[in-house]
């Protein structure tokens, strides 16, 4: 798992949205949310359901994809 290439993914996901909206609708921080797609940190695995489930994709799809 690529820190840099999950931020990348996370960022397409997110589209048009703000973080905000995605920290809202998933149940995350705005803190939590900017570090990932920074590529400062890495979510656990909570946070990895919380936002597949949000963006409507699979784990493998964001996580482990290459």
């Amino acid at each position: 798992m690529n820190r840099e290439k999950v931020g990348k993914r996370l960022i397409q996901l997110r589209g048009s949205k703000t973080r905000e909206e995605v920290a809202v609708g998933s149940g995350l921080s705005f803190r939590a949310i900017e570090s990932y797609e920074s590529g400062y940190r890495m979510p656990r695995d909570v946070a990895k359901v919380k936002l597949a489930n949000y963006y409507g994709v699979s784990i493998e799809e964001i996580f482990y994809k290459d």
